[in-house]
C-alpha cells in the first residue's frame, strides 16, 4: 500500500535521504530536498504540526552552519510569533525563541535589533518569571556582555550594580 508523496512517514524517509546527502557532503541536494519536505508538510500537516516545526528547524540549523543567516532570519522570525499566538509573549520558550532571533541578529551585524530584542526579552522575563530566575540571570548577562562588546559601558554598569546588589543579598557580603 502507498502512502504518498505528503504523508508523513514518506516526509520522514525524505528526511533520512537529507541526512544522507549531508552525509556525503552534498549539501544543496539536501537543501533543496529539506525545503521541499518543509513545504509538502506544511500543505499535508499544517505550520504548527510536529513534523512541519522538526523540518523548520532543520533547515534553520542547516542555514545557520552554512552561514545563510538571511535565509535562516525570516523562519526563525516565523517561528518566534507563532510561539507569540502559541504561547503568550512572556512564556519562557518565546523568550528563548527570541533569543535565537536576537543571536541571528548578531550573526548578521543586525546590531540595534538585536539590542532591542535583547532589552526586550529581559524585561518580559523579570515580569514573567522574576528577577532571579535562570532565564532572567542569562538574559542580564547576554545584555551585560554584549553592552561591553559594544564598548556601551555606561549602559551595562546599573546592571552590573543590580547583580551584584542581588548575590549580596542571596549570598551574604562576604561571600
Amino acid at each position: 500500500v502507498a502512502l504518498g508523496p505528503n504523508h508523513p512517514d514518506t516526509l520522514n524517509r525524505m528526511g533520512l535521504v537529507r541526512d544522507t546527502y549531508v552525509e556525503q557532503g552534498k549539501y544543496e541536494e539536501a537543501m533543496k530536498l529539506a525545503r521541499e519536505c518543509l513545504e509538502k508538510s506544511k500543505d499535508a500537516l499544517g505550520h504548527d504540526h510536529p513534523t512541519t516545526v522538526s523540518f523548520t528547524n532543520y533547515l534553520l540549523e542547516f542555514y545557520s552552519h552554512q552561514g545563510k543567516l538571511d535565509m535562516a532570519e525570516p523562519l526563525h522570525v516565523d517561528r518566534l510569533e507563532k510561539r507569540k499566538v502559541a504561547l503568550g509573549p512572556n512564556h519562557p520558550d518565546t523568550l528563548n525563541r527570541m533569543g535565537l532571533v536576537r543571536d541571528t541578529y548578531v550573526e548578521q551585524g543586525k546590531y540595534e535589533e538585536a539590542m532591542k530584542l535583547a532589552r526586550e526579552c529581559l524585561e518580559k522575563s523579570k515580569d514573567a518569571l522574576g528577577h532571579d530566575h535562570p532565564t532572567t540571570v542569562s538574559f542580564t548577562n547576554y545584555l551585560l556582555e554584549f553592552y561591553s562588546h559594544q564598548g556601551k559601558l555606561d549602559m551595562a554598569e546599573p546592571l552590573h550594580v543590580d547583580r551584584l546588589e542581588k548575590r549580596k543579598v542571596a549570598l551574604g557580603p562576604n561571600h
